[in-house]
């Protein structure tokens, strides 16, 4: 990978030496072109007739001549904003345009006496301010991944560039026809940018703005171009909140497995009863009586377990769990059901033969426990067979599962929603990581 280093000015700069604008007229039309960035500026398009102009040359040649006067732009020549503290003045723009997929954007090219040039481009409503980089390697045609401040970049997207329109004045040689080679890198809400013509390998390092803080800085208000998709270096809106949540999902998750682990440890997990019940079709009578189950005087859940060997039937058991000195009890029904069969060859089933009901805070005590039976006719020469456990303070897990579920579903939405971001990112580009693309 590739290490570069930004062109950055020391913590106070001292001023670039500026000049005062320059005012000469255009060779072709002989109409009045103001140089802003004297010194710099060697290039600059006429407004009356769009003519290009050499301003290094001290008979101002004339470049390229053209018959149209300078188009509109969104970001006018000569317009002054504040973008990350600094201000800056619209000196030129240009128009490119992808050769293979005919995609048009425009670069703006801002200057500030103080702190030198920037780029601020549009593209599908997109903003990015990027600053020129100083290369300390070359940087291979093939490279698709790129170290720069710390960051890993991701190769986006790559092809040949022409310039199609330029207005305004350029501190390097510009005209249009203009091509270059480019790969655009990104690591949102970052962008590295590596561009190759005429023999020079530039590099430009940026970051996303939001459109809204364009729009304030030039004073444009609601006459930006719409957003179009997901920009290459555009960040998830779904990636900050992810990372705040994260930490507090995990502690709260952490305390969850915590309380469970010492719930599992603590629990008595007494089993009260448990015996496998047999009766006949023929005994007239279906209800057992189970006497004399004690209960610790602490309050603490009862959990009543029941299953039936049932063959395409039905069985329910009715409870009562009765609290023999106070009388007071506990009304419930266990029902259970198996049906299988087949349907055009295929097998199917249904039903579930186990179940269970949790009785919570349940005080201590003497305790008689009545079940009566309720089922369908077995077949034929069998009898009714189903099992029966009761068990007291036992650690459960489905209030556990909940709380588990609970803590997870905000970051797993957030994590799809941002999958999804990604993926439309990505669908744009034809280096998109694995994650990331449709199977």
């Amino acid at each position: 990978m590739t290490d570069l280093t930004l062109s950055e000015s020391p913590a106070r700069p001292k001023p670039r030496p500026k000049g005062k604008p320059r005012l000469f007229d255009c060779p072709a039309c002989g109409g009045s072109i103001r140089l802003n960035a004297v010194g710099h500026s060697v290039r600059a398009a006429c407004s009356h007739c769009g003519s290009l102009v050499d301003t290094s040359n001290e008979n101002l040649r004339l470049v390229q001549r053209a018959n149209e006067k300078l188009r509109p732009s969104l970001l006018q020549l000569g317009a002054y904003g504040t973008l990350n503290g600094k201000r800056w003045q619209v000196i030129g723009w240009m128009e490119k345009r992808d050769r293979a997929s005919l995609v048009s954007w425009h670069e703006y090219l801002l200057f500030n006496p103080f702190y030198g040039f920037r780029f601020l481009v549009e593209a599908d409503g997109h903003w990015t301010l990027l600053q020129v980089v100083k290369q300390r390697v070359p940087t291979p045609a093939g490279l698709l991944k790129f170290d720069f401040g710390g960051r890993s970049f991701t190769l986006f997207q790559r092809g040949k560039t022409d310039v199609t329109y330029v207005a305004g004045e350029f501190y390097w040689e510009v005209q249009r026809g203009e091509t270059s080679d480019v790969q655009d890198f990104v690591a949102p809400p970052y962008l590295l940018t590596i561009e190759r013509g005429h023999g020079e390998i530039n590099v430009a390092h940026g970051t996303y703005l939001d459109p809204k803080a364009v729009a304030t800085a030039f004073g444009l208000g609601t006459r930006l171009p719409p957003r179009d998709g997901v920009g290459p270096n555009q960040p998830s809106p779904f990636a900050e909140t992810a990372r705040k949540v994260t930490k507090p999902a995990i502690l709260f998750l952490a305390a969850a497995i915590s309380i469970q682990i010492g719930a599992v440890i603590l629990a008595d997990n007494e089993t009260l009863v448990s015996r496998n019940v047999v009766m006949n079709p023929s005994d007239s009578e279906k209800t057992i009586v189970i006497p004399a189950l004690h209960l610790s005087d602490e309050l603490a859940d009862v959990i009543i377990e029941t299953g039936g060997r049932l063959d395409n039937q039905w069985m329910e058991i009715g409870f009562q769990l009765v609290n023999d000195q106070t009388g007071r009890g506990y009304t419930f029904r266990n029902a259970m059901e198996s049906y299988s069969g087949h349907d055009g060859g295929e097998y199917w089933s249904e039903g579930d033969r186990d179940t269970e009901t949790v009785l919570s805070m349940v005080p201590g005590g003497n305790y008689s426990l009545i079940a009566e039976m309720d089922a369908g006719p077995p077949a034929t020469g069998r009898d009714w067979v189903w099992s029966l456990r009761a068990r007291r303070d036992v650690a459960l897990w489905a209030n556990f599962w909940t709380t588990l579920g609970f803590g997870l579903s905000i970051p797993f939405y957030l994590g799809m929603r941002h999958l999804g971001f990604e993926k439309k990112r990505w669908a744009q580009s034809d280096y998109a990581p694995s994650i990331y693309r449709d199977s």
